[in-house]
């Protein structure tokens, strides 16, 4: 009997995360639970990421009750989606995209345990153009905010001191991140894509063989789309400088992405 498959979704924010899980989500023999980011790891590991740690809060959901059991009772997250998996249901998973910023000793923990309940773990990393990236993620937390004034020259002006914030960089840090995958899974364990041309069928179709399942993508549905304000050429120009490393890497370990990205 094969093993049924576990989907570490692992970032990048806003490269196409909930389109991938609501693409999985849908297909029978798939079952990724009550949550799309269960926020677990990265709420442990990560000092950075503390504001996912659960607290208890009068009448709360569920599913934020599980994901508290599942942050502070050790192997409650492998048994719950152990649980998922019967005779029809084959793939489950969590794609929680700031799991970016765990480490390869990190990575390495909890292979291993999903591993000792019988899953054989899959990583999918996508990344976007960062400054693509970090303005799409910008846009988001603007069309979140109920304070916030949704002004295209303003948001424009204030980008530099988001982009350049700690929590915007550890996101944009894909050379890390890749580091720390390839210390822990081998090359055929991990699934490295590109928003850019994510929707294309040769990427579809690379995808499907990965997971190793006959997947129906739709290309047509975008989920969880930003605030469309245009991005002044100088002041992607100016990010684009900030993040010349992490272009640089890509460019020589993704040559694609010299035709991906840029503009």
């Amino acid at each position: 009997m094969e093993k049924p498959t576990f989907i570490l979704g692992v970032g990048a924010q806003k490269a196409g995360t909930t389109w991938l899980y609501n693409q999985l989500n849908h297909c029978n023999f798939v079952n990724m639970g009550c949550l799309k980011e269960y926020h677990v790891w990265d709420a442990i590991y990560s000092e950075e990421m503390n504001s996912f740690i659960s607290i208890p809060k009068k009448n709360e959901i569920p599913a934020e009750a599980l994901r508290r059991l599942m942050q502070t009772n050790s192997g409650a997250y492998e048994q719950y989606f152990s649980g998922l998996i019967s005779d029809n249901v084959t793939i489950t998973g969590d794609i929680t995209p700031s799991y970016a910023v765990l480490t390869g000793e990190q990575f390495t923990s909890i292979k291993k345990r999903l591993e000792n309940v019988g899953f054989n773990v899959k990583v999918i990393f996508l990344m976007r153009d960062p400054v693509r990236r970090n303005w799409s993620a910008l846009r988001m937390y603007v069309r979140d905010s109920k304070e916030a004034k949704i002004d295209g020259k303003l948001i424009a002006s204030q980008f530099k001191r988001f982009y350049t914030s700690l929590e915007f960089k550890i996101r944009t840090n894909y050379n890390l991140t890749i580091s720390a995958l390839r210390t822990s899974f081998s090359a055929d364990e991990i699934f490295i894509g590109f928003y850019e041309n994510l929707f294309d069928a040769n990427s579809l179709n690379k995808l499907s063989t990965f997971i190793e399942a006959d997947l129906n993508f739709d290309v047509k549905i975008k989920y969880n789309s930003s605030l469309e304000i245009d991005l002044p050429i100088e002041v992607y120009r100016e990010c684009m400088k900030y993040y010349e490393d992490i272009y640089h890497y890509c460019y020589k370990e993704f040559p694609i992405t010299k035709n991906l990205w840029g503009r």
